[in-house]
């Protein structure tokens, strides 16, 4: 008892310890400033969110913005408005709280695996294969929306049957109660991140079905249909407790919760979204189109190990990790981990398929469908010796890092060398318009104090860096600004534009350098070679 209280204090302190390390590593690549298009909302979420608990004094919100998942944004309000309140930069704590949580997934991913018995090669190739998606590890410097729930995705996914299988090892004749609270629980962590994403919450009533039926023997299974309606019952209580939205309204706020289902799945979003150069209506996609982005997310190499991988899961059976046994037709058979992941991700890919949700800015709602894949290509080559396995793990991540150090900040956008044209006419640039902190930070060699500067994009991703610049305790400049930003054209002959490269908006400013009535002061570039970010100076004649 001593030695297992012993081993578990160490692991908790490792957790930490690479926790605190993940963290600082965030802090140091996010500390030039990434806010996005989104930044500013979810940012008056998590302010809402903390005056729902009564920490802190604040107003109203939108409607729609309430009924977003408040789990992850919670956790951002704590760390942003009172932990780190002192550093008076919340969008800095913000992005590197998030990025903190891929190399910890990565680290739980590879812990889980060598949990339920995978072999310590085929678990570090499954690490290695997440590690290559490049557009995975770029959305977590930014997106603290769709990369936690591309997280919580494929971990929970993890979670849900490691904790399965070790309550039907521990009581054969009945599940533990604990064991079922814990699978409730993670269960509803990637909706209460992502709505309306009810996947793992509507396969556990499911799973504890069939487990009765199959797995009890038939004395047993008069507690055992119990599970059922305690497995929805303490994941709705989850919901419930964690959703300011629901019981600040009591039961309307249930009825309010049910209808904005499709609404949210449905997302009124209208635009346009480019893919190899060809423009579609984002509520009209082609079919095709999520299957084409793991050839374009993904570092060659592993793209190639996970198209063989998947192609031998098809005639190599892999080991049977963590399997459950069961009767049916008369014989025992077994569901393993492989299995249980094969499941999910045909569920997942179905839904897309077949619920045609309107999906914008490439591939980033589409996140968390490949690391399940990169998952089930590991176990395809689980018959190889350990050797192999190891090498092609580190060609994986020595080609990653490459790619990571060419692409920095613009990894979100990644294009694999296996794309001819990897222009931004192509795809759609700097989408979210992370350059536009870098385009603000450089008015300070720019432009003189008080100066209008017209921005051509997210106003609010300009005015958070300016005011960290003028306010952070880390990144304070003192001889920044203050300027007058402007949505608008300003009034004035004599401004400045920042303009950031979406659908071709530079075009725009082109044209006006072409026409002699501005001139490029400062620009940036993103591989491979294209303009991101500029900004322009009207020329008084």
């Amino acid at each position: 008892m001593v030695w297992k209280t012993s081993s578990r204090f160490r692991i908790l302190f490792f957790l930490l310890l690479f926790g605190l390390l993940s963290l600082l590593l965030g802090l140091v690549l996010t500390s030039s400033g990434l806010a996005t298009w989104d930044s500013a909302p979810h940012f008056l979420r998590s302010r809402w969110l903390l005056s729902k608990w009564g920490l802190i004094t604040e107003g109203n919100i939108g409607d729609q913005l309430k009924w977003y998942g408040p789990l992850w944004e919670t956790v951002l309000a704590i760390f942003s408005l009172k932990v780190f309140a002192f550093l008076q930069d919340p969008i800095w704590v913000r992005t590197s709280i998030t990025f903190a949580v891929y190399p910890l997934s990565l680290l739980l991913t590879f812990y889980l695996l060598i949990k339920v018995g995978v072999g310590r090669a085929t678990a570090f190739l499954c690490v290695s294969l997440i590690f290559g998606i490049i557009r995975l590890a770029g959305q977590a410097l930014i997106n603290p929306i769709d990369f936690p729930f591309a997280c919580s995705y494929w971990l929970v996914t993890l979670g849900i049957w490691t904790l399965f299988q070790n309550g039907c090892k521990k009581s054969p004749n009945k599940f533990p109660y604990p064991y079922l609270f814990y699978i409730s629980l993670l269960s509803v962590i990637p909706y209460l991140i992502r709505p309306p994403m009810l996947l793992h919450f509507a396969l556990v009533p499911v799973l504890f079905f069939m487990y009765t039926r199959f797995v009890l023997k038939p004395g047993s299974r008069t507690a055992g249909w119990k599970l059922v309606p305690w497995s929805l019952f303490f994941g709705l209580a989850v919901i419930w407790i964690s959703w300011p939205s629901i019981w600040e309204m009591g039961w309307r706020g249930w009825l309010s919760w049910i209808h904005t289902f499709h609404g949210l799945a449905r997302f009124p979003w209208q635009g346009t979204v480019t893919l190899f150069g060809i423009t579609y209506q984002a509520g009209h996609l082609p079919l095709w189109y999520p299957f084409a982005w793991p050839m374009i997310n993904t570092e060659p190499v592993a793209f190639l190990v996970m198209l063989i991988g998947l192609l031998c899961l098809l005639f190599f059976r892999g080991l049977p990790y963590a399997s459950v046994e069961f009767s049916f037709l008369g014989k025992i058979r077994t569901f393993s981990l492989q299995n249980w992941i094969l499941l999910v991700t045909a569920l997942s890919w179905a839904g897309i398929m077949l619920g045609h949700p309107v999906i914008y800015d490439e591939d980033r709602h589409l996140l968390f469908l490949f690391p399940l894949l990169m998952l089930l290509a590991a176990f395809g080559l689980d018959f190889l010796p350990s050797w192999p396995k190891y090498v092609v793990s580190t060609l994986i991540i020595a080609s990653s890092t490459y790619s990571y150090l060419q692409w920095g900040k613009y990894s979100y956008v990644y294009k694999s060398p296996f794309i001819s044209n990897r222009h931004v006419n192509q795809f759609m640039g700097d989408y979210w318009g992370v350059c536009l902190s870098d385009a603000t930070t450089a008015l300070r060699n720019l432009a003189l104090p008080g100066s209008e500067v017209w921005v051509w994009g997210p106003l609010s991703v300009v005015e958070f860096q300016a005011e960290r610049l003028m306010k952070s305790r880390a990144y304070l400049r003192h001889d920044f600004g203050p300027f007058q930003f402007v949505s608008e054209r300003p009034t004035s002959r004599s401004y400045f534009i920042i303009s950031y490269n979406r659908d071709g908006l530079l075009g725009r400013v082109q044209e006006l350098v072409q026409l002699g009535k501005v001139r490029v002061v400062w620009k940036t570039l993103m591989p491979p070679g294209d303009p991101a970010c500029l900004v322009a100076e009207t020329i008084d004649h």
